[in-house]
């Protein structure tokens, strides 16, 4: 056999072992205490993009920022700053709830989005509770906007939890965080995590392609021996 057959066969096996997985790059962290007080921390990583979704258009920017708070765990689960968001164009707030409806007057709902660049199996943030029971849910979507998944806190008192979701496969597109009821809730978000693939997996129906390029190439490389 000629060594540019060798090389052939080596660059067919190559393609199939790339495909052969969804192999992990590694964890990816969003810690808003790695960047200054105020910072627009929306794109700060290739992998994702944060957004403060609200249904008031006098409200501000929809841009993610890092802002300090008290440091007390009751506050924050790392550190003094969290993720925040606009209260005002001109004031930031690091408080996400529903504020209570008034006659004639809806919430305000905030609901904190993390937009993935490439879908993940894994996703985790911190969710801080800032006196009694304040009911959150994360909602997890795939690629085309469906509801994969919902987590809600268990908590019951003041402090944190991290609220987190392992899928079978790389289907988690977007997530989204927010007070599932109109009663003035409030709790502070902190500390996202997420893994980042660099392989994305062939669904299973395109394997037999796959395998069949495979063996037509191999085949074409033994036919010039």
């Amino acid at each position: 056999m000629k060594l540019s057959s060798f090389r052939a066969g080596g660059a067919v096996l190559a393609v199939l072992f790339l495909f052969c997985g969804s192999a992990v790059a590694g964890t990816v962290t969003i810690e808003p205490d790695d960047y200054a007080n105020q910072a627009d921390i929306s794109s700060i990583h290739s992998g994702v993009t944060l957004s403060a979704l609200h249904n008031n258009p006098t409200y501000g920017t929809p841009g993610i920022y890092s802002l300090q708070v008290p440091t007390t765990s009751v506050y924050s689960s790392t550190g003094d700053q969290v993720f925040g968001h606009f209260l005002l164009p001109s004031a930031y707030s690091p408080i996400w709830s529903n504020s209570v409806a008034t006659t004639g007057t809806p919430a305000t709902v905030w609901t904190f989005r993390a937009e993935f660049t490439q879908e993940t199996n894994w996703v985790a943030i911190d969710v801080i509770e800032l006196d009694s029971f304040d009911p959150v849910v994360m909602q997890l979507f795939d690629s085309s906007g469906g509801l994969l998944h919902t987590v809600a806190n268990t908590t019951g008192a003041a402090g944190w939890e991290t609220l987190s979701y392992t899928s079978t496969g790389f289907d988690i597109a977007a997530i989204e965080l927010s007070n599932p009821n109109d009663t003035g809730d409030t709790y502070h978000l902190d500390r996202l995590r997420f893994n980042a693939p660099s392989v994305v997996p062939l669904p299973d129906a395109a394997w037999p392609g796959v395998l069949l390029l495979g063996l037509l190439g191999l085949a074409r490389i033994y036919r010039r021996r």
